[in-house]
């Protein structure tokens, strides 16, 4: 009987999870739709403009997010130590965050390069627009602010 309930558990718990993560990814795919539509109409993409600037934007929205990824995970470990860090592992910490920066400065850099004879450099300031834009859009919604807009108003 103990036996079933803890399989009966466990199954519950595994279900939960894998929900649970295919809801996150779900989340995840539908904000990059709606990312893509966003830009692609802020942009005013021509068919062909939009087969040449996607796979380049796309390759650099990868390299961003593994950027990303691996600055969160320092940065938690980092979280987790603060209390017995030693100077020579925050020296370290920051060297490491410091790298982060410089790999997204490079990859910035190297999308405006792979763009620079593909979009005009009026649409490059206009993407750049456009994904502070969204993001700024995206945070307002998700922190409930009325229409998306947020009140600067006093209370």
């Amino acid at each position: 009987m103990r036996l079933l309930i803890t399989f009966i558990v466990t199954i519950m718990i595994t279900a939960t999870a894998v929900g649970q993560e295919e809801d996150r990814n779900s989340k995840k795919e539908r904000i990059q739709a709606l990312k893509v539509a966003y830009i692609t109409e802020k942009l005013s993409l021509t068919p062909d403009q939009a087969q040449v600037f996607w796979p380049i934007y796309n390759t650099y929205g990868e390299r961003m997010s593994e950027i990303y990824s691996r600055e969160r995970k320092v940065l938690k470990e980092t979280r987790n130590q603060f209390d017995t860090m030693d100077e020579s592992s925050a020296k370290n910490t920051l060297d490491n965050i410091q790298s982060f920066e410089q790999q997204k400065l490079d990859a910035r850099k190297e999308l405006f390069v792979s763009l620079k004879n593909k979009l005009s450099y009026k649409k490059t300031l206009i993407l750049l627009k456009a994904e502070g834009d969204f993001r700024r859009d995206l945070l307002h919604k998700l922190r409930g602010d009325k229409d998306g807009k947020r009140d600067h108003r006093e209370p």
